[in-house]
C-alpha cells in the first residue's frame, strides 16, 4: 500500500505532459545518459562527494544532500514508471496484432516516411534522421498518418 501511496502523491508534481525526457526511448540513452549523467552531476556532485568502502567509517552527507537529491530521485522514479508503461503498452499492442504483416506500397517505391522499428520514431525524407538510420531498422511508411497507426511517433529534429 505503501508504494500506491508514493505513486499517488508523486504523480500529479509529475505529469507526463512536465516530463521532456520522456521523448527520448532509447534504453540506451536512458541508462548511459541520462541517469548517468543525473548521478555525476547531483548524486556525486561531480565528483566532489566521494564513496567509502568502509561501512563504520563513511564520508558524512552534507547538510542539503536529502533536500537536493530527493526531488531527483522521485523524478526518476516516475519517469521509470511511465517508460515502463509505455514499454508494457506497446508489447501489449504488438501481441494483439494478429493480422499478418502487410509491406506498405511505400516500401516498393521507396517511401517519404522512414520508421526506425527500434526507436519506434519516424523521419521525413528532409530530416536529419532519414538517411542515418541503419538498414536493419529501417520500415517505410506512405505516410505519416500510417507511422503514426502503426505507433510510431515523429522526430523531434523534424518540421
Amino acid at each position: 500500500m505503501r508504494n500506491t501511496a508514493t505513486a499517488l502523491r508523486l504523480q500529479p508534481d509529475h505529469a507526463r505532459a512536465q516530463l521532456p525526457e520522456l521523448r527520448e526511448t532509447s534504453f540506451e540513452q536512458w541508462a548511459k545518459q541520462e541517469s548517468f549523467t543525473v548521478a555525476k552531476d547531483h548524486v556525486y556532485r561531480k565528483g566532489q562527494l566521494r564513496g567509502s568502502s568502509d561501512q563504520h567509517n563513511g564520508e558524512v552527507f552534507p547538510t542539503d544532500y536529502i533536500a537536493t537529491v530527493k526531488p531527483l530521485a522521485e523524478r526518476r522514479i516516475v519517469l521509470a514508471g511511465y517508460r515502463l508503461a509505455d514499454v508494457l503498452t506497446q508489447v501489449a499492442s504488438h501481441e494483439t496484432d494478429t493480422a499478418p504483416a502487410v509491406p506498405s506500397p511505400a516500401a516498393a517505391s521507396g517511401g517519404n516516411v522512414r520508421g526506425n522499428k527500434r526507436s519506434k520514431v519516424y523521419h521525413l525524407s528532409g530530416c536529419p534522421g532519414f538517411n542515418t538510420m541503419s538498414q536493419a531498422n529501417i520500415m517505410t511508411f506512405a505516410s505519416e498518418a500510417e507511422a503514426q497507426q502503426a505507433g510510431y511517433r515523429k522526430a523531434q529534429n523534424c518540421p
